[in-house]
């Protein structure tokens, strides 16, 4: 009986073994696609910057960078979403400054319809024009929260073509997970106090509303 019960076991592990390796094979095989697909996107994406003058602000040749950048993003195998973003500044600093602010302001908008998804599941409000303005509001007060999950990955620059500034372009990666986690924490935070606006008002802000 020990016997046949220590030969199930091995059999059991054995098959085991065998499911992890093939997972293991399969996602190694992907990986692979994903890195020359990005390293042969990077190359085309390149070309054609360089081609248009735009030039990498950064230490290591644009080709990495992109690579790099890609393979960070969903499309590549990664688990960020992504922003790109461009504009014209006096400064290549100055022109730094306003694409980041610019990167929080479209992604305090992707936070705010996280906040209202989970919030909306968490309270009992029956006024949505005040609903919504709440929601607003809480995305203002803890949006210091989730800037941690914007990075810039790459900035590029290039003269504009009176010589008075530059053309500044940023592409940044964005962690959206962490921000969705962080959107349901603050909501479920609030639910535990109570399901109502006005607890949403007093548990946020701190005072009577």
């Amino acid at each position: 009986m020990k016997k046949i019960l220590l030969l199930v076991m091995m059999l059991m592990v054995g098959a085991s073994t065998v499911t992890v390796n093939a997972q293991t094979k399969e996602y190694q095989k992907q990986q692979s696609q994903y890195q020359k697909q990005a390293e042969k996107t990077a190359k085309k994406m390149a070309k054609e910057l360089k081609k248009a003058k735009w030039e990498s602000t950064g230490s290591v040749p644009l080709e990495m960078e992109l690579e790099k950048f890609y393979l960070e993003t969903k499309d590549f195998g990664g688990k960020k979403s992504s922003i790109e973003h461009e504009l014209q500044a006096k400064t290549v600093s100055a022109g730094e400054k306003a694409l980041l602010l610019n990167a929080q302001a479209i992604y305090a908008q992707e936070i705010q319809t996280m906040l209202a998804a989970d919030l909306a599941n968490s309270t009992s409000a029956d006024n949505e024009a005040a609903f919504e303005e709440y929601v607003a509001r809480v995305a203002a007060k803890v949006k210091h929260e989730f800037n941690g999950d914007i990075r810039r990955a790459i900035l590029l620059k290039k003269p504009t073509n009176d010589g008075r500034g530059y053309l500044v372009r940023a592409y940044y990666l964005v962690d959206e997970d962490a921000g969705r986690l962080r959107a349901k924490r603050i909501a479920e935070q609030i639910d535990r106090n109570n399901d109502t606006i006005d607890s949403i008002h007093n548990s946020v802000f701190g005072d009577e509303k």
